[in-house]
């Protein structure tokens, strides 16, 4: 398990979870939606704890449910572009790569289309590669210049890529 933890330089964020993909309802959801509609039926709204829930405090909307925070994914082969490029050009590979989904959700809740996206430990280039996918601008840096280098093969076909790294 990793923990992701989000930093903001001011108080009140531009956070928003309206941003995430929606996810289907739980079947096992439907039991209880049956058992609050049966209860406000009877007009007794009130829960076993004493609390009085409004009518509409859990219903349902078209779209889905709100992601889970815990975001379950498995790991990341050694295939694809990045590490075929690694190999033929003798960079290492970066050892600890990690799915798409974790910066998708975390850039999806944190920023908007347009905004740029800094990764200061950038290893692989996945964040950056997912954030230009969604839209988001991207700076990358890492201790290891060499991994930089790695990552730069995700983008060095986009026209409006410029690489400032000191190795290359």
């Amino acid at each position: 398990m990793e923990h992701v933890i989000l930093l903001s330089k001011t108080e009140k964020p531009s956070w928003n979870i309206d941003r995430l993909p929606r996810e289907p309802y739980a079947e096992r959801s439907e039991a209880q939606l049956r058992s609050d509609a049966k209860r406000s039926a009877t007009k007794e709204s009130r829960r076993p704890g004493g609390y009085d829930i409004q009518e509409n405090a859990f219903s349902r909307n078209k779209e889905g449910r709100i992601p889970s925070n815990l975001i379950i994914s498995g790991g990341v082969g050694g295939g694809g572009v990045y590490s075929r490029r690694c190999r033929e050009n003798n960079i290492a590979v970066h050892p600890a790569r990690f799915p798409e989904e974790i910066p998708k959700r975390v850039i999806l809740l944190a920023t908007e289309e347009g905004q740029t996206v800094y990764d200061p430990m950038a290893g692989s280039g996945t964040t950056a590669k997912v954030a230009h996918d969604l839209r988001r601008k991207f700076i990358l840096s890492d201790p290891v210049l060499e991994y930089i280098k790695g990552s730069s093969f995700r983008f060095d076909k986009m026209p409006d890529y410029q690489n400032h790294g000191s190795i290359f």
